[in-house]
C-alpha cells in the first residue's frame, strides 16, 4: 500500500499521529514528518485509513492495489 503525504499542507493537528503513531510520527513543533510517497504493509491498512480519515487536512492519500483510486479523508473512504 502506498501512502502519500502532502507536507507542505500539514497544519499541526496531530489527529493522523494519535490514530498510527508508527506510521505518522510528528516532529518537535507538531507537524507530521513524513512527506511524499511511503510504502506500507497492507497490515497496517486499517490505522492509515483511520489516520487519514481523522486529516481534517487532507494531506494523507492511500493508493495500492486495494485502494486503486486515491482515498483521503471521510469524503473518500
Amino acid at each position: 500500500m502506498k501512502v502519500l503525504v502532502e507536507q507542505d499542507k500539514c497544519a499541526a493537528n496531530g489527529l493522523c499521529a494519535m490514530e498510527a503513531p508508527e506510521e505518522f510520527p510528528l516532529d518537535a513543533d507538531g507537524f507530521v514528518s513524513v512527506d511524499g510517497a511511503l510504502e506500507l504493509p497492507t497490515a497496517q491498512r486499517d490505522a492509515v485509513l483511520r489516520a487519514a480519515a481523522a486529516c481534517p487536512e487532507r494531506v494523507i492519500s492511500l493508493v495500492g492495489p486495494e485502494n486503486p483510486f486515491p482515498v483521503s479523508g471521510p469524503g473518500g473512504l
